[in-house]
């Protein structure tokens, strides 16, 4: 832990109390505020010696400074301008003329490092005046993931709090730097470490806010369990009424809401609410999701004891993938007969005379994937490469899948004779269209899949010579 900060606060921030506490310290202890007008009055002429003068009473005379500058009266401001553009770098022992301000962006950026480096959290103060300055805003954005991936969370919120127990009014200012810089990264690290130092702050109505923006960026899991943590901690249940309230209000077809219904019942299955949930939900809300979201939504309404609610929603659906869904449904309600017609539904929905629709047959068989019924999925990934025509890009994914599983059950020599197939049929293909893990594109990750999987069988030959 950073001994830079009281022990109370570094103490009290993982339960949110330093907020309440500093609050309190300010109304008992705080004295009136230096009078900075008669000090920009005495150094009129030379706005160094105002700001040292400023500097020297302390933040809350810093706090009054900037204040004057930006709405003091009429006759006050040039003279607190002046004295703030001094005033804002001496405080926090920084020359405006040094590598943060004017080297190109590596320099700048290996500066910052070494700065956090040196002073932790509290370079989040330099963040903050780089991002109000003009021309350094889109800087500072860049500055700020880095301090968040450097610092633990409690130390920042510990900063920050500590900000309010000193007399400055600094921390509503920095608790908006962190949620715009959660806001401009695509980094899901930063995001989550944003959500944690708010939850410690006991911000949960802004940690909610940046969870859900940041789910929508990447859709990770890690959202989920922090707002799920923000509701719970907060004691209501109010954001997920609120929540599920708009999106029946809303439009079907709003841009971003299918997101938006996904990660708000992901949150209330975490959380195991039905009741906000219950009766919200229109059939265009599952019959729109794309088959992974659709398979993860249906599952959270089963786990949420909604599963007829579930079925029903499906009732039209009439993809391959939505039609197992809905038998799977209607399973766990205890339809058996409903799901029997389903499943022979299913089956008809595939492909009539013999012939397989497999980019039909392929979304189906990773929904039945993803919800365990594996064998299900193997039999329908078999389907697909046995099926007319041969040596297609569905072929290609039916054979990756395959050595997945057989890889996960240790049988190395299957996975490889699959990913080999798979990288034969690429080869004939625009192998442009092959997509890896992480978004990979061609077949070079392939290839190395491979070379990796013959090294593991030498290892094991090696071990275990026949």
């Amino acid at each position: 832990m950073n001994s830079r900060y009281p022990a109370l606060i570094r103490c009290a921030v993982p339960g949110g109390l330093a907020v309440a506490v500093a609050m309190v310290v300010r109304c008992v202890t705080a004295a009136p505020p230096p009078d900075v007008q008669a000090i920009l009055t005495q150094h009129g002429a030379d706005p160094t010696a105002s700001a040292q003068a400023v500097v020297a009473r302390g933040p809350s005379a810093v706090a009054e400074l900037r204040r004057l500058a930006v709405s003091g009266p009429a006759e006050m401001v040039p003279l607190a301008m002046r004295a703030w553009a001094a005033a804002r770098w001496t405080r926090l022992g920084i020359a405006s003329t040094g590598a943060l301000f004017t080297a190109e962006e590596p320099a700048a950026l290996a500066a910052w490092e070494t700065l956090v480096a040196e002073r932790g959290a509290a370079a989040l103060a330099v963040a903050l005046e780089l991002s109000e300055t003009p021309g350094l805003g889109a800087r500072a954005m860049r500055f700020v993931p880095v301090l968040l991936s450097a610092a633990a969370a409690v130390d920042v919120a510990a900063w920050i709090a500590h900000q309010t127990l000193t007399g400055s009014d600094d921390a509503e200012r920095l608790v908006r730097l962190l949620m715009e810089g959660a806001e401009r990264t695509r980094d899901p690290v930063p995001q989550a470490r944003v959500v944690e130092i708010l939850l410690l702050l006991w911000r949960y109505r802004e940690a909610l806010e940046v969870a859900e923006r940041s789910f929508a960026t990447s859709s990770a899991d890690v959202f989920v369990s922090l707002a799920a943590t923000a509701i719970r901690r907060g004691g209501s249940d109010e954001a997920l009424v609120s929540a599920f309230d708009r999106l029946y209000r809303g439009r079907a077809d709003r841009a971003g809401r299918e997101l938006e219904l996904v990660f708000w019942i992901r949150v209330a299955a975490q959380l195991g609410r039905a009741e906000p949930i219950r009766g919200k939900l229109r059939p265009p809300d599952l019959l729109r999701l794309p088959p992974a979201d659709a398979a993860q939504v249906v599952q959270n309404l089963v786990r949420l004891g909604l599963a007829s609610e579930a079925s029903g929603l499906l009732f039209a659906g009439q993809a391959p993938f939505q039609i197992y869904l809905r038998a799977w449904a209607r399973r766990a309600a205890g339809e058996t007969a409903a799901e029997a017609s389903d499943l022979s539904t299913l089956e008809t929905s595939l492909g009539n005379d013999g012939e397989l629709l497999k980019g039909e047959a392929l979304a189906a068989a990773d929904v039945m994937d993803r919800l365990g019924d594996v064998s299900a999925a193997i039999r329908l990934w078999k389907r697909i490469i046995d099926a007319q025509p041969p040596g297609t890009l569905h072929d290609v994914n039916a054979h990756l899948r395959l050595a997945r599983v057989a890889e996960s059950a240790g049988d190395l020599t299957n996975a490889l004779a699959h990913c080999e197939e798979a990288l034969r049929i690429s080869r004939e293909l625009d192998t442009s269209t092959l997509t890896g893990p992480g978004g990979q594109r061609g077949t070079e990750w392939l290839m190395r899949a491979i070379l990796e999987l013959r090294r593991r069988l030498g290892a094991r030959e090696l071990r275990n010579p026949p």
